[in-house]
Order: structure tokens, then C-alpha cells, then sequence
């Protein structure tokens, strides 16, 4: 599902108004580095959206995005700061999470009758994970200006957290994904988590650590809930 950069805890490249826009140009002919490279920069900088978060109200969305590095930027006028500041749902900030995809395997683009049936699939592995068993499963995506990708964050005890990774990982890979997210609850703010992109079919190279931060919903049309089928063709 995704990547990030090489630089351990990497400060991502946010501003108030404007976020680094990268096209989703992965493709067979790029070189494995450079396809993990490029990957790196997209899912690092990527949007998350989580629907119907347990213990949200239903229906809702709950949008996150890499923290503005700098607190004196005013930023004010954007849209996406509207819930900054607001902390992450408990089920979350008491939970070690991972977020995962059969979108677009290795990065490639995929038609979207195959990524829809790969997400049936890694829907119905996830529903049967039971070592370690899953506190909650809800449905997910990641996105940015011209790049989404559907799928799912599953939530486990922190206690379970190595077997789980290592859980999550094989099923990764198994749908031939890159990477996947993972969010740990910031010590003492629940309004900031980490998230971490943690390798799967794809190298070390993609490793990368973020700040997240609660977000209105981004004027962008991927980040509605609901996208028709060639909206994601057109990214």
C-alpha cells in the first residue's frame, strides 16, 4: 500500500495553504528504486481518511494529515485545519492501528474491478485474523490530489503489537503491497499520532515517520466518501 522516506523521523513537507502535490506515475517501466522512491514521497505526504470510526457518530469521516511542521505558519484560512487541535477517537489513541489496501499491488495502477476484489478478499482475511484478534476493523482510504487508494485500518491491543505488525505484514505482502501504515498514540497529546510506514513487499527504502494531525475534510474530490470509478482513472 504505501512508502515513505529513508530519513527516520522526517519532517513532512506541509504548508498552511498549499500541500506538495505528486502524480501517481508508477509504472512497470520505472526501475524498483525509483518506483519506491516516488512511492515514498506520495504516501508520505498522503491524506488519511476513516469511516465510521467506532465510537464516532455514523455516518462520519475522520480526515488526518501530516501536522504543520512550524506553529507560527498561519493557517488559518485553510479549510483542512478546521478540526486541528481536536484529539483522535479513543478506540485509536488506546490502540496500536495499521492501515492497509489490495489497491494497485506494488504501486501499479490497476483496473478497478481487480483492486475492488482484492479489498473483498483482504476484507474477508481481515475478519478472520485471530492471532492476535483485531479490537476493531473500519473501512479506510488514503489520498491525495491525484492518488486514492481504499481500504482498511485495524486496531489491536498494544499489548499485541509485534505479533500483530508481523500479522499485518504477511498480509501485505500476500496482496503484494510495498508497505502499510501504523499509528501509535503520541505519549500524553491525544491529538497527534505517528504514523509509520512500515515496509511489506517492498524495501527498507520506503520507511518514513510522520505527525498526524486531525483535519477538516481537504477541498479535494478525492476526499469525498463516496467517488465514482472514474475518478480514481482520472488520477
Amino acid at each position: 500500500m504505501l512508502a515513505t522516506r529513508s530519513v527516520a523521523r522526517q519532517t513532512p513537507r506541509v504548508t498552511s495553504r498549499v500541500r506538495a502535490r505528486h502524480s501517481f506515475r508508477a509504472s512497470a517501466a520505472m526501475s524498483s528504486s525509483a518506483r519506491e522512491k516516488d512511492l515514498q514521497t506520495l504516501w508520505a505526504d498522503a491524506y488519511d481518511a476513516w469511516l465510521d470510526v467506532p465510537g464516532e457518530p455514523r455516518p462520519s469521516v475522520v480526515y488526518a494529515r501530516p501536522a504543520v511542521p512550524d506553529p507560527r505558519v498561519d493557517a488559518s484560512d485553510d479549510p483542512a485545519r478546521e478540526t486541528a487541535g481536536t484529539a483522535f477517537p479513543a478506540i485509536v489513541t488506546t490502540s496500536r492501528s495499521f492501515a492497509l489496501t489490495g489497491f494497485n499491488p506494488m504501486g501499479t495502477k490497476t483496473a478497478m474491478a481487480k483492486n475492488k476484489m482484492a479489498n473483498e478478499a483482504l476484507r474477508e482475511d481481515l475478519a478472520s485474523l485471530e492471532r492476535p484478534k483485531p479490537r476493531a476493523v473500519w473501512a479506510s482510504f488514503g489520498f491525495a490530489h491525484d492518488w486514492r487508494e481504499d481500504g482498511f485500518v485495524v486496531a489491536f491491543h498494544e499489548t499485541d503489537v509485534a505479533e500483530a505488525r508481523a500479522a499485518i505484514v504477511e498480509l501485505a505482502v500476500k496482496y503484494d503491497q510495498g508497505a502499510v501504515y501504523e499509528y501509535a498514540p503520541a505519549p500524553d497529546d491525544a491529538t497527534r499520532l505517528t504514523r509509520k510506514t512500515v515496509p511489506a513487499a517492498m524495501s527498507a527504502g520506503v520507511e518514513a515517520d510522520a505527525t498526524l494531525e486531525r483535519c477538516g475534510k481537504p477541498e479535494l474530490a478525492l476526499a469525498n466518501r463516496e467517488v465514482e470509478d472514474d475518478a480514481y482513472d482520472a488520477s
